[in-house]
């Protein structure tokens, strides 16, 4: 309810603001129109752009830095006008509203948005892997990204769960982390999509057998949303001819090369295809 209050407000004041700022022989309607035309399309353009371009190119860190420099930068462009004279067709010249320390705040203003910019850190990976659980987990993460699999120790420590790899892209946020008790995880939205923990391996391969019951003998398997592979390996108590998986994510695409899902298929002597949408 807050928030609808707030949005309410915002809206009751949008229109007299403006309406309080037009010139002489200027239509209010047509001004607070081409503000709302202008809102909505650097809206939707917006949105576009980050979620199809920046967040796969440059991450969650390059996306705010960006963000950060263009508020900078429109503040600047609807402030400079007023840091020089007016000169009315007819009448005196006006004094600048802002003048020379108006100049030397807007400066440092962009300054300090410039260095809030290259300040900005980079997303936790555990709040890729377990979203909201991160404050219930946190004290067990280990801070580094990108750790080796022989740099996990093995037994316990000050942490528990370490990250071998984050990888934001178009569609989704993926990571993986390794328990100093061997368990790897595939994380996506905040959860455990998969994993090699036995209890995990059960369910995968109890879904690949239930799905099988239906065809007397299957030859071939189509799987969507890859997860640890082991359901298209285990979907037949018979050996299958093939097995093609389809991530929903490119970066879902790229984690299920893990061994994971060949070593599941080799040891059932099956060939196998992965593909990415």
């Amino acid at each position: 309810m807050g928030h609808i209050a707030r949005a309410d407000f915002m809206g009751r004041e949008f229109s007299p603001g403006f309406g309080g700022g037009v010139l002489a022989g200027q239509d209010p309607g047509r001004l607070v129109g081409g503000v709302y035309a202008a809102n909505t399309v650097g809206a939707i353009v917006g949105s576009l752009a980050f979620s199809l371009l920046l967040i796969p190119l440059a991450g969650t860190k390059g996306s705010q830095q960006v963000l950060i420099l263009l508020s900078a930068v429109a503040g600047l462009v609807a402030l400079a006008p007023m840091l020089w004279r007016k000169t009315p067709s007819d009448g005196p010249a006006l004094e600048a509203p802002l003048g020379a320390p108006g100049a030397v705040v807007l400066a440092a203003a962009l300054g300090l948005a410039v260095l809030l910019a290259f300040h900005v850190g980079e997303l936790p990976w555990g709040v890729v892997a377990y979203g909201r659980f991160t404050a219930t987990y946190g004290d067990v993460f280990a801070p580094a990204r990108d750790t080796k699999e022989e740099e996990v120790p093995r037994g316990g420590g000050k942490w528990t769960t370490y990250c071998e790899y984050v990888g934001e892209g178009l569609n989704g946020t993926v990571a993986v982390t390794m328990r100093t008790d061997g368990v790897r995880s595939f994380h996506s939205a905040g959860k455990v999509q998969a994993s090699n923990d036995p209890r995990d391996m059960r369910l995968q391969r109890m879904l690949g057998h239930i799905s099988a019951l239906a065809f007397p003998n299957p030859k071939s398997v189509l799987v969507v949303a890859c997860g640890a592979g082991v359901t298209p390996a285990r979907s037949s108590p018979t050996p299958i001819s093939s097995a093609l998986s389809f991530a929903t994510s490119s970066r879902c695409a790229q984690i299920c090369r893990a061994p994971l899902h060949q070593g599941e298929l080799r040891r059932r002597g099956q060939p196998a295809r992965r593909d990415g949408a």
